[in-house]
């Protein structure tokens, strides 16, 4: 098998260390927060 070796230096791809300190995760959303946004997605793409 033929590796591609140019994402592994594409920071977003394989972060640095000072780029992962700096990240922040967003919280999860609750059932009924999900559950309204995946609604409303819903009726914007008619699916």
């Amino acid at each position: 098998m033929k590796t591609d070796k140019e994402p592994a230096g594409n920071s977003p791809v394989v972060p640095s260390g000072a780029m992962t300190a700096s990240a922040h995760a967003f919280r999860s959303l609750t059932t009924a927060e999900d559950g309204a946004f995946e609604a409303a997605f819903s009726e914007l793409t008619g699916v």
